[in-house]
């Protein structure tokens, strides 16, 4: 799986896409400060998250 970010006119959403062959989704991550460290970190750790638990299927 490999995750596409979209954009987003608002500089607190990530518009993420991931896509695994049929089983395609999108969804969106806010994040309430964009210029956070740790906001950034807890969002790669939920796309690693959902990454590593639909490479298990």
């Amino acid at each position: 799986m490999f995750f596409k970010v979209l954009g987003s006119s608002n500089p607190t959403r990530l518009f993420v896409a991931g896509i695994h062959g049929k089983d395609d989704f999108c969804f969106t991550l806010e994040m309430p400060d964009p210029y956070s460290e740790k906001a950034l970190k807890i969002a790669l750790h939920i796309l690693r998250s959902i990454s590593l638990s639909s490479s298990r299927r």
